[in-house]
Order: C-alpha cells, then sequence, then structure tokens
C-alpha cells in the first residue's frame, strides 16, 4: 500500500483504500507513520491494552480459577453465558 503510494501507481489515500480494501483512515494513518519514520515506524505496535483496565489483579484471577477447577459452567449455573459483553442499545 505504501510502496504503490510512493510510486504514484495510486493517486491518493481514498483509491489506495479501494485497491486494497482497508479503510481510507487506515491508509492515511499508515501513509503519515512512513513519511515521519519510515518503514520501521510501520513495525511499532502499542504496548498498551486498548478498553477499560481489568478490575482484579493476576492473583485473585489465579484464585477464581482455582474455585472454579473441576465444574462445568452447569455446575456453576453459567450455561448459555458468553465471554463476550452486552453493547447497550440506542432506543429509536
Amino acid at each position: 500500500m505504501v510502496a504503490a503510494l510512493e510510486s504514484g501507481r495510486v493517486q491518493s489515500c481514498r483509491q489506495a483504500a479501494e485497491v486494497f480494501g482497508v479503510g481510507e483512515r487506515s491508509v492515511g494513518t499508515w501513509w503519515r507513520k512512513y513519511q515521519v519514520g519510515g518503514r520501521d515506524a510501520l513495525a511499532v505496535r502499542r504496548t498498551r491494552r486498548s478498553g477499560r483496565p481489568e478490575l482484579i489483579g493476576d492473583a485473585e484471577r489465579a484464585a477464581v480459577y482455582q474455585a472454579m477447577a473441576g465444574y462445568t459452567p452447569g455446575d456453576l449455573l453459567l450455561a448459555g453465558v458468553t465471554a463476550t459483553p452486552r453493547r447497550s442499545r440506542t432506543r429509536p
């Protein structure tokens, strides 16, 4: 994608996004990173996890796992529970 922009094979971030099937915003972000820091800037990853901070620490999590060991979700009345939180719905 960056090579296509640099070589002129695509004329804009919008065109690059269409050609490569990615968001125009992402292309713009990658292009700016490349212009500032070269190829190395594209390899940098975030070290901080996104989202809300966890409410319990490693020791507490280990205690919960230990307490649950040997039980099935049904035993713990968790049958049908998923790990994905519900998203709030907006009312019309």
